[in-house]
């Protein structure tokens, strides 16, 4: 029987009999990706309804400007992941998608589309801390997505880097609104997708209300970023689906990383739990390893147990004292056979326990 404790780069975590009380966004954040190119003499056109339109009246909306063709004269056309320019079927300059609803749209639909977007509830929450170590040009994260509304597909979370206030030449139509420039302003210019074109799966089926995933990792500032004072951190969590565009986009945030300063030194921390939780183990169903965090918000005794369905004890995962925080265990079931399994946590005179599936 393996038992180790972990940090995690990401961890994964579907809670299918989640109890407490959830967490809501009640803010939708529309996200409007779209294509541009500094060639393109009608793009400017597209940043004027953006600038003056969109982030007027929807001043929340994450904007995600996808440079490009890869074949084209564009400075910011190199940046990781931006085979999204074809994943998401753009081909006209400037067209753009809000919230993957539809295939790519004429930049005059993109401010109704974006207002109308705003009215629809969040079907996740995005909740958590960022932390930046400028010396390092590192970006923590220690996120929670938590499922508002049933979600039937795989929920996919992106991490997205963009860069504003990049000068650049732009050509331009000369008409209203249109215009370029020798010192044109760019900005939300992607400069990386952090975790891939198609980002990250937060579980292996659809969600339940209620489910959830906790994502602790970090990247690096791209080396294509000109200034990091300028850098936004973007998210968004969408279905998995194809053709891409039609995989919807249930929620995003996006962080100014200079506001969210820490040192090389600091202990990045993403806060103290303040209940007792167990979260359900991943993968589930699972052979023969699967991993369970659990959340303490004091330090004490903790007992983790495994039982079958006879309320047999079959392995003790878990007996001593454990600090406040956010704790992880390694269970090698390779010893049982294939049924279902209950997990209980005790601690503090709490009592929580799960159900988990060995699969052989």
């Amino acid at each position: 029987m393996k038992k180790h404790f972990y940090i995690l780069s990401i961890l994964l975590v579907s809670i299918g009999f989640f109890t407490s009380s959830v967490e809501a966004q009640a803010v939708r954040n529309p996200v409007l990706e779209y294509c541009t190119g500094t060639w393109c003499q009608y793009c400017p056109c597209g940043h004027t309804i953006i600038k003056d339109v969109i982030m007027l009246y929807n001043p929340n909306t994450v904007l995600l400007a996808y440079h490009g063709p890869s074949n084209s004269s564009d400075p910011y056309r190199v940046f990781t992941g931006n085979n999204i320019i074809s994943l998401l079927g753009f081909s006209g300059y400037p067209t753009g998608i809000v919230d993957r609803l539809t295939a790519p749209q004429s930049r005059s639909a993109w401010a109704g589309q974006v207002n109308n977007r705003s009215f629809a509830p969040p079907k996740v929450s995005i909740e958590g801390v960022i932390g930046f170590e400028k010396d390092s040009n590192k970006i923590h994260v220690k996120i929670t997505v938590k499922a508002l509304a049933e979600i039937p597909d795989i929920p996919v979370i992106n991490f997205i880097l963009t860069e504003n206030k990049l000068v650049s030449p732009q050509t331009g139509s000369g008409g209203t609104g249109c215009a370029g420039g020798n010192e044109y302003v760019h900005d939300h210019v992607v400069r990386a997708m952090l975790n891939g074109a198609l980002g990250n799966d937060l579980s292996k089926s659809g969600w339940a209300i209620g489910d959830s995933a906790v994502i602790d990792t970090f990247y690096y500032v791209s080396s294509n970023v000109q200034s990091t004072t300028q850098i936004d951190l973007n998210a968004f969590v969408y279905s998995k689906k194809s053709p891409l565009n039609t995989s919807e986009i249930h929620q995003a945030r996006k962080w100014k990383l200079s506001d969210y300063p820490v040192d090389v030194k600091d202990n990045f921390q993403a806060g103290n739990p303040v209940d007792f939780e167990l979260q359900q183990n991943f993968p589930n169903p699972f052979n023969p390893e699967t991993k369970i965090s659990f959340s303490l918000p004091k330090s004490g005794f903790v007992s983790l147990k495994v039982y079958d369905l006879l309320g047999k004890e079959v392995a003790v995962l878990v007996s001593e004292d454990l600090a406040q925080g956010t704790h992880s265990v390694s269970f090698d079931a390779s010893q049982l056979p294939s049924g279902v399994y209950v997990y209980q946590l005790q601690a503090d005179g709490v009592k929580l326990s799960r159900k988990m599936s060995l699969l052989k």
